[in-house]
């Protein structure tokens, strides 16, 4: 096992039947998985306790090597390594090393949030990630409470969502929302606020 390169990537042979590997000695889980006429980059690491193969790029095509907008091989696996090694999904972490310049989920989720939460609200935390791994901003005015929700206490609340709460009813209420950029996202806001007043108003009239 030596340094890979890509000419050394190149030039590998490729077995007849079946499938080999080639590991780099720098990048620990970097290779190239060598199959009948076909040579691929590949990283090997652990994630949440489970063994997972990536697949990068195939050699030849994919660069070996590049610059920050257009990272190659060797690139990507060092940033899924590094992603791992935190405890975020490694996938989504090769994801945005391919794409440096797009607009990530959390940026969008940004922009809904700092556009404020005057009249009261919620969201989902997107993205993925290990636990507490995403940062989330916004802001809040004195006396207003923020509650902070694990996926199993959603769950229960909306399985038991036909009970009411003490002091009143609870509204649970869906809804789709389909944006391609920050900016647009933020102006969903005066739609959103729209349906979560008809979603209380039809509570309000059924319990009537």
């Amino acid at each position: 096992m030596s340094r890979l390169t890509e000419s050394r990537s190149a030039k590998l042979k490729c077995p007849e039947t079946g499938q080999a590997f080639e590991w780099c000695s720098e990048i620990k889980g970097f290779g190239v998985r060598l199959t009948p006429g076909s040579r691929t980059y590949i990283v090997q690491l652990r994630h949440e306790g489970r063994s997972m193969r990536l697949t990068l790029g195939p050699v030849g095509i994919l660069p070996f090597e590049g610059p920050p907008d257009e990272p190659g091989a060797r690139d990507m696996a060092l940033a899924a390594l590094a992603a791992a090694w935190r405890g975020d999904y490694p996938k989504a972490a090769i994801g945005k090393r391919k794409d440096p310049a797009g607009l990530t989920l959390n940026q969008v989720w940004a922009a809904y949030v700092g556009a404020g939460y005057a009249t009261g609200g919620a969201f989902r935390v997107g993205d993925s990630g290990g636990t507490d791994s995403q940062l989330v901003q916004f802001m809040a005015t004195p006396s207003e409470t923020v509650a902070v929700l694990t996926p199993s206490q959603v769950r229960a609340m909306n399985d038991n969502s036909t009970a009411p709460a003490a002091g009143g009813n609870t509204i649970n209420q869906a809804i789709n929302i389909t944006a391609t950029d920050a900016a647009s996202f933020k102006a969903l806001k005066r739609q959103i606020q729209m349906d979560l007043a008809d979603a209380v108003t039809a509570a309000v009239t059924r319990t009537r």
